[in-house]
């Protein structure tokens, strides 16, 4: 993890105290509780009004996946979005990645359109001062913009408010891709699991749902899931989607997607004695009871429960009979 200076004004036990309740706080907070308890814990050290969490992705123009409102009214979200297509707009926020912006200076040099555009969104929301702090995710290609605001009549941002800014903002962003990893682990192990959007971006996944992804659609563009999920979803809370080499079902988490991909026919990647151990395996059979039935030696029942959990990505019987489920 990227080290970095301890802000004026802070010592290092406050930021490590804010810091290291943020990862504990991970584990076990649902994902769209989590950005919440992110703002409040930041609120303890640096005065603002409101605040915006921002995941997208920078092409021909930026295109916005999700998006968290902190004390702000929804009338904000499609505003904001509409600011963030302006291409100079975007660029301009996105070029300081890894430090903070302030808003008002950052955009100076955008064309005129932009800057209307610009204007005319803090005016209807009453900011009159924004920093905004930006990260690539080099893994799955997505940028993160975590933005704070003051209105017209709260005192404007310190050099030390943006420092501390800096420093827990990346560490936000650090955090929420752990709460992530930690709830898709949780609701589909054995790396059979992905977490998407709403768009179909990928935001986490395990190593055998991209195989299985890539073998239905082999053209499809990286880090995406070519579906239209709204219509797969609708306006329910599980949803299935059946193709020609895979079964995916979906569970839907407020503005993100839980998918469990489940291949058809035999797992490839098991050879026929090792499936034939996890069959016994998951009935509760010890490794003794699985050596007398396929008549081989404890020991090599030994070796190919090794060799199974380390394909599967699994670390014990339950969470391989998880795992095969969603294989069947």
């Amino acid at each position: 993890m990227t080290q970095r200076a301890v802000p004026q004004g802070m010592n290092n036990s406050d930021l490590r105290r804010v810091i290291g309740e943020m990862y504990i706080r991970s584990r076990d907070t649902p994902i769209n509780a989590f950005k919440q308890v992110c703002f409040e814990l930041i609120r303890r050290h640096v005065h603002f009004v409101s605040g915006s969490w921002l995941i997208g992705e920078h092409g021909i123009a930026f295109t916005p996946h999700s998006l968290h409102l902190h004390n702000l009214e929804k009338a904000f979200a499609p505003s904001v979005r509409r600011c963030w297509h302006e291409d100079t707009l975007s660029r301009a926020a996105l070029r300081e990645t890894g430090r903070s912006a302030d808003l008002c200076e950052s955009f100076t040099t955008v064309t005129e359109e932009s800057r209307r555009v610009f204007d005319r969104h803090c005016q209807r929301f009453q900011i009159a001062q924004g920093l905004s702090h930006a990260e690539h995710d080099e893994r799955t290609g997505l940028h993160t913009l975590i933005s704070i605001y003051h209105a017209q009549t709260d005192r404007p941002f310190t050099a030390e408010d943006r420092h501390t800014f800096d420093q827990l903002a990346y560490h936000m962003g650090e955090a929420s891709k752990n709460n992530l990893h930690i709830q898709l682990t949780r609701h589909a192990p054995g790396l059979i699991g992905a977490l998407v959007d709403r768009q179909g971006r990928l935001h986490d996944a395990g190593q055998i749902f991209l195989d299985l992804a890539a073998q239905e659609w082999p053209r499809a563009p990286a880090h995406s899931v070519p579906l239209n999920l709204n219509d797969v979803m609708g306006r329910r809370v599980r949803a299935s989607y059946a193709g020609k080499r895979v079964y995916i079902e979906l569970t839907a988490c407020d503005e993100m997607i839980y998918l469990v991909a489940r291949k058809n026919g035999r797992n490839p990647l098991l050879t026929t004695q090792e499936r034939q151990v996890c069959k016994h395996l998951v009935t509760g059979a010890s490794y003794v009871k699985v050596a007398r039935l396929l008549s081989i030696s404890k020991s090599t029942v030994t070796k190919h429960v090794n060799r199974i959990y380390k394909k599967l990505g699994v670390k014990n019987k339950q969470e391989l009979a998880r795992c095969l489920a969603g294989q069947a």
